[in-house]
């Protein structure tokens, strides 16, 4: 979504309301990988500490 206002949003609902059960299954198997890969601990840690390492100078 690019905007979230209403009609955006009621168009994505009414999108993903209309996909079939193994489609919805599709999308919620990548974005769970998508999530174990990209936002991890690891990862996540080390957008941390490169953050500090930033301010820090």
């Amino acid at each position: 979504m690019e905007t979230g206002d209403v009609d955006e949003i009621y168009n994505s609902l009414v999108k993903i309301t209309s996909l079939s059960k193994s489609e919805l299954v599709l999308k919620g198997n990548s974005a769970k990988n998508f999530m174990l890969e990209n936002k991890n601990y690891e990862i996540q840690g080390k957008k941390i500490l490169k953050y500090f390492q930033f301010i820090d100078g």
